[in-house]
């Protein structure tokens, strides 16, 4: 038996505009202005870049293969990767999965020959300006005998101009995402009345920021057991 069909109307949509006028209105202000619309869709891609360093998005999370080459000290990775969070090694044929070890900027460059061949078995992730590139090591000493399989942390997707579509984020943030917005709109604001609000409505973005987090965190199962020995049992 299938997924029960979900008509249409019970599940909330918000687009860019919808999202930008409720921000307006909670910090006081009058959105009618193109400009406003610009200001706004500026503050929304501001708080998406606030968003990638606060931590981890589970729904910007994906996994990139990246086929491994003779040789190759280095592989540059899309350009809207934030991080690399997770790499495994797998054969061609993708079975033999095996993870790598992580290192830091220091203990990558201590590695006494970054160049020697083998197997990889660590990894790093150098994050430039304009991009991030993984490195492996031991390099790879044969053409597409081994396949990384990277989850990245990713860029959101930019806003859309004009106000059309809806933003790269799950229901449950859109709540934060116009909190924030209305911050930064009263914190650009003229009018000393919407500046006012501005500390008010930091802490409102802040507690529902915090609110969707929590939810949003990775779960998994887990048991208790008590220690039966303290109580003499």
């Amino acid at each position: 038996m299938g997924p029960l069909p979900v008509p249409d109307g019970l599940v909330p949509s918000f687009d860019v505009v919808e999202i930008c006028q409720e921000a307006a209105e909670r910090a006081g202000i009058e959105f009618r202005s193109g400009y406003a619309l610009q200001s706004a869709r500026r503050s929304l891609q501001l708080l998406q870049l606030d968003w990638a360093n606060r931590g981890l998005n589970l729904w910007t999370v994906d996994r990139i293969p990246v086929p491994l080459l003779a040789n190759v000290i280095e592989y540059p990775l899309p350009q809207d990767t934030v991080d690399a969070l997770d790499v495994s090694i797998e054969n061609a044929d993708g079975t033999g999965s095996q993870p790598l070890s992580r290192y830091g900027m220091g203990d990558y460059h201590d590695l006494v020959n970054r160049t020697g061949p083998g197997k990889p078995s660590v990894f790093y992730v150098r994050r430039l300006t304009g991009r991030a590139y993984l490195c492996l090591w031991p390099v790879s000493d044969r053409d597409s005998a081994w396949t990384a399989q990277v989850w990245r942390l990713r860029h959101m997707l930019p806003v859309p101009r004009g106000g059309e579509g809806t933003l790269d984020l799950p229901l449950r943030f859109v709540p934060a995402m116009i909190a924030g917005l209305a911050f930064h709109l009263s914190m650009k604001a003229k009018e000393a009345s919407a500046m006012q609000r501005a500390p008010a409505l930091r802490d409102v973005y802040e507690a529902e920021f915090q609110l969707a987090s929590e939810e949003d965190r990775d779960r998994a199962n887990y048991r208790v057991v008590p220690d039966l020995s303290r109580c003499g049992c």
